[in-house]
């Protein structure tokens, strides 16, 4: 279970590293729990992210996302 959360969010300092290691290919919902009480919620498919939910929205800052295009 933890190599799968750890495919689908990392938590790097302070930064929250979305999808690092998760094929892009895939299609992937999922709802975790990040460093600092911070909640990650994402609906991601093969053409992208396509719902963020980041909680609290002041931790959005933090958030890196994926380069898809690969």
């Amino acid at each position: 279970m933890m190599s799968v959360q750890n495919m689908l969010i990392q938590n790097v300092n302070e930064k929250i590293l979305i999808l690092p290691a998760f094929p892009s290919g895939w299609t992937v919902d999922y709802k975790l729990h990040a460093f600092d009480n911070t909640t990650v919620r994402v609906v991601s498919d093969k053409t992208g992210i396509s719902t963020m939910d980041i909680f609290p929205a002041s931790r959005m800052k933090d958030v890196i996302l994926p380069d898809l295009q690969k």
